[in-house]
């Protein structure tokens, strides 16, 4: 059936399943199921709809709200909220996806298990093929193909299996995280821009930020600006060099500019902790 949910393209279509009763005990199923093109500024804020979901982003950009903090999401991701929890989402701007809405036993098992290891909105190594697999399972269900509830399962079952291979398929992006922070270990000293960062990395400044973050839960600026403070307390601790030439030496611009940093990050100046770790 089309759409006729307010900021929803009339081409959109989505499709309701009634499980077996049976076999939902059994079997994961489909509660429902559809393609959605969002217009700018779609908005939904629902407070509870027994069922998970996942929504994959084709095109455009979503914001997701989650215990009242902001999220977003962007093309090539996948959001995967537990709807039997509060939760809301936005068209930032307009939006294709596709979604399943689906139960049954074992889904809060998937679903806890895939968001405490990437977070509710994931970025698959391998999103077309993911896509494909729930397109197939849309198409089924929109042209009344003839499957049981025991295939239903399975196509379910696969596409939450390949999500958590494709979440956990990062060893290229962990090696490329390494060549980043070894990379800082060694010039930290020296100016450093993001841009050059994520060029030895091998991936876009965007891209390279997003999963910097969160294989170290840092940002790399932040990630360096760790490294340099953490030279300062060795020198602070460890040599008699003034403050000006400690700031220097781990590579930042001026005095001033080091000691604010500091106190930021420590809560003391640079002084205060030398005082305090002589003691």
């Amino acid at each position: 059936m089309y759409s006729i949910e307010p900021k929803v393209s009339s081409k959109s279509e989505y499709f309701f399943y009634t499980p077996n009763e049976k076999y939902k005990d059994l079997f994961l199923y489909i509660t429902a199921i559809g393609k959605f093109d969002y217009i700018k500024e779609y908005h939904l804020i629902r407070n509870r709809y027994d069922s998970f979901l996942l929504l994959f982003i084709e095109k455009g950009n979503m914001e997701i709200v989650l215990d009242k903090k902001n999220y977003f999401a962007h093309s090539g991701e996948v959001v995967f909220l537990d709807c039997y929890s509060p939760h809301e989402y936005r068209a930032v701007d307009n939006s294709k996806t596709l979604w399943l809405h689906f139960d049954g036993p074992g889904a809060r098992a998937y679903y806890d298990y895939i968001t405490k290891e990437s977070g509710s909105i994931i970025t698959p190594t391998n999103f077309r093929t993911l896509y494909q697999q729930l397109y197939k399972l849309f198409l089924d269900c929109k042209n009344a193909n003839v499957f049981d509830e025991a295939s239903i399962s399975i196509s379910i079952l696969t596409l939450l299996q390949s999500l958590i291979a494709s979440s956990k398929d990062n060893s290229s992006i962990s090696d490329s995280v390494k060549k980043a922070t070894s990379y800082i270990a060694e010039n930290f000293k020296e100016k450093i821009s993001i841009n050059k960062i994520s060029e030895i990395a091998g991936f876009s400044p965007y891209y390279f930020t997003r999963v910097f973050k969160k294989e170290t839960g840092l940002t790399p600026h932040q990630y360096l600006i760790s490294t340099r403070i953490s030279a300062a307390k060795y020198s602070l601790a460890s040599t008699q060099l003034s403050i000006e030439e400690i700031a220097s030496s781990c590579g930042f611009d001026d005095t001033s500019a080091f000691c604010y940093t500091f106190r930021k990050w420590e809560g003391l100046t640079p002084t205060e902790y030398r005082k305090k770790i002589s003691q």
